[in-house]
């Protein structure tokens, strides 16, 4: 459990690498199981004259045996000519290649259709596919609970805040995280959630989403969603057809309306049949990855909060009010869910028993669940099996991963981040600290961040250098030209009420608003004109413009003062990586001291986490380090591998602790780099 995230994300992209050798081999059976459910039925059809073709005469002396090959050999020769040829053989390689092609094109159409529409929607998409209702203005108490909470969270972790869903139509206890990565993640939770959770078990579930987020599941269920639909497609088109028979869409009597239905009746049956092994296949292929995958989330959630009751409680009132989700569309996404919305077999179980997972997070657990309101006791009561395996012993799987948990590092990620939070490894909680640095932030503020129309301003006021009167008014200057006198007075008063360290967190609180910005154009030009505005680009500068390269589209361009050097040639990529390592961490060394011995030595001691693999990595001096350069750097370190990232990580944290401070241009560098490499990076109070 004890895994760097990088570590994390490798062993996600390895699970991706089975899941597609997985589903290689489920379409290569179903093809073939297709083929001869296809081929049965047309036989059956056949002999009904379907295909008016006549049989071959029959000859000599007859008997049970002889008449049962007779029909076989009839059934066969009414097959249709064109696909099984003449004669027609089943057991031939060209009606296969005929029907198997037909079948692996409606496979690969449908798996397009399904993730170009995700790629498209991302979050979004499964969010609303579930009827989920976007939380914008808060009302309720609970729903103002629930986005602290989840605010709180992004802080900690140093992540865009994502946005938030309430499923208003489903009562049961669930939530669901979805996204392509970091930048595109929603969080929905149900109505029931809302209702039956205290806020230490709100927190729980939404740290257990955001692991989800951290680890990389959203992405790789997402891509599982994409694919095993191709697999799902001939089972739903065949119950969609059966259905409109079914509901007397379609004349069943007599004459060509009978003969219609026969029709659609025989197709959406053979559909549905030979469909049926695909969606076997998809329901084993989704289980297998998805059971690991919650364990380490509960794992993380526990690491997070360092309150694994709160994720327990939780889990406990899902199992006193075992409740199905209303909406069909859940059983697609099943595995994306907190606690899976259906009952099914062991072996097509996306989740761990909920009784296995409480262990888990309190080994001391006596197996009692609560009491909740006797009217929602009544309407879904725990089952008698639920009941029976919370009564018992914990079971040896769950005893170990309590074992593990108890072991855990306290910094969340494998690495000593958390004394950015604000203190030494092992002395700050990272969900109290997000508290602690949202409720610092003036009301105004995170109200502004917030709203759409105004983030903008918010995040043109991020730049605002008030310390030098002179460039601020040009600044402020730029702002109303671009956005008009009244954005121009609201962004000069956000900028007032703004402290250093508060402008990096109110940009993440600020990405979901700023994604909705229409004239995202507009808003980078003027990012980049109030940058170049002192004829110069800070560390603090490059750090903002990394947070909003995703939210924005920001690239800085000849703002960042020229192009920086290119991409090398394939010979010359490791060479330029690891002049890139260097440059990077000499500049963070420089920016902990104004010592060139002390820098020197910072650097060699995060240097030291190259040595296995790599030469001595040079220390560049002070001189010969442009800031303008870092900006084309961190975008070609996003692009390196995940074992270089997590020795990057490490390495410039080494450098950060060295002399036991956290400089400003420390932090915002360091900062800079977790935005760059998509990287969780708790945010200094």
């Amino acid at each position: 459990m004890n895994q760097d995230i990088f570590q994390r994300q490798e062993e996600v992209r390895r699970q991706s690498r089975r899941f597609f050798t997985s589903f290689a081999a489920s379409v290569a059976l179903a093809v073939v199981v297709f083929y001869f459910v296809v081929t049965g039925c047309l036989m059956v059809f056949a002999g009904a004259g379907f295909f008016g073709r006549k049989s071959p005469p029959l000859e000599g002396p007859l008997s049970a045996v002889t008449v049962s090959g007779v029909l076989t050999e009839t059934l066969v020769w009414r097959l249709p000519g064109p696909v099984y040829g003449h004669p027609p053989k089943v057991l031939a390689l060209r009606p296969f290649l005929i029907i198997g092609s037909g079948i692996i094109l409606i496979i690969a159409s449908a798996c397009f259709y399904k993730i170009r529409a995700i790629k498209n929607g991302g979050g979004f998409y499964v969010a609303v596919m579930l009827g989920g209702r976007l939380l914008e203005n808060p009302e309720t108490f609970q729903e103002r609970q629930l986005v602290n909470v989840v605010e709180e969270m992004a802080l900690a972790a140093g992540l865009p805040r994502p946005e938030i869903f309430i499923m208003d139509q489903e009562p049961g206890i669930n939530a669901i995280t979805a996204g392509l990565d970091p930048e595109d993640a929603v969080i929905s939770v149900t109505a029931g959630a809302l209702e039956h959770l205290d806020r230490d078990e709100l927190q729980g579930v939404v740290a257990h989403e955001f692991a989800h987020i951290l680890n990389g599941d959203c992405a790789l269920n997402l891509t599982m969603t994409g694919w095993l639909y191709g697999l799902l497609v001939f089972h739903i088109l065949g119950r969609n057809l059966l259905g409109l028979v079914g509901r007397g869409r379609v004349r069943a009597s007599g004459g060509r309306g009978g003969q219609g239905a026969a029709i659609i009746l025989a197709v959406g049956f053979i559909l549905t049949v030979g469909g049926w092994l695909g969606k076997l296949f998809a329901e084993l292929v989704q289980a297998a990855l998805s059971r690991t995958r919650e364990y380490l989330a509960d794992a993380g959630a526990a690491q997070f909060t360092r309150n694994p009751t709160g994720l327990a409680g939780a889990l406990k009132k899902i199992a006193a009010f075992p409740k199905s989700l209303v909406s069909g569309n859940s059983l697609a996404v099943k595995s994306f869910f907190i606690a899976s919305p259906v009952k099914g077999w062991s072996l097509f179980r996306t989740h761990p028993p909920l009784p296995d997972r409480i262990w888990a997070l309190l080994p001391d657990w006596d197996g009692e669940l609560p009491a909740l309101d006797l009217a929602v006791q009544k309407a879904a009561a725990p089952s008698a099996a639920l009941k029976t395996a919370a009564s018992a012993s914990p079971p040896a799987a769950g005893k170990r991963l309590a074992d593990q948990l108890k072991n855990l590092p306290r910094d969340w990620s494998g690495l000593a981040l958390l004394a950015l939070a604000g203190g030494p490894a092992g002395e700050s909680d990272l969900a109290a600290s997000g508290r602690r640095l949202l409720e610092s932030l003036p009301g105004e503020l995170r109200a502004a961040a917030g709203d759409p129309a105004d983030a903008p301003l918010l995040a043109a006021a991020v730049f605002l250098q008030n310390e030098d009167p002179a460039t601020a008014a040009k600044q402020i200057g730029l702002i109303r030209e671009t956005l008009g006198e009244e954005a121009g007075r609201r962004a000069a008063e956000f900028g007032l009420l703004m402290n250093q360290e508060s402008r990096l967190p109110l940009l993440s609180l600020a990405a979901p608003a700023l994604r909705r910005f229409e004239e995202k154009e507009k808003m980078n030009r003027l990012v980049k004109a109030l940058i170049a505005a002192d004829g110069r680009l800070s560390l603090f500068e490059v750090a903002a413009a990394q947070i909003l390269k995703k939210s924005l589209g920001l690239s800085l361009g000849s703002a960042a003062g020229g192009p920086g050097r290119g991409a090398a040639p394939p010979l010359d990529f490791i060479r330029q990586l690891q002049g890139d390592v260097a440059l990077l961490l000499s500049a963070l060394a420089h920016a902990g001291t104004d010592d060139p011995l002390e820098a020197e030595a910072a650097f060699k001691a995060a240097a030291a986490h190259f040595s296995s693999q790599w030469p001595p990595l040079p220390f560049r001096p002070r001189g010969e380090i442009k800031t303008r350069d870092l900006y084309t750097l961190l975008d070609r370190l996003a692009r390196a591998p995940g074992l270089i990232k997590a020795r990057l990580t490490a390495a410039a944290v080494t450098s950060v602790y060295y002399d036991q401070k956290v400089t400003p241009g420390e932090y915002e560098l360091v900062r800079a780099l977790a935005a760059a490499l998509d990287r969780p990076l708790p945010l200094k109070e």
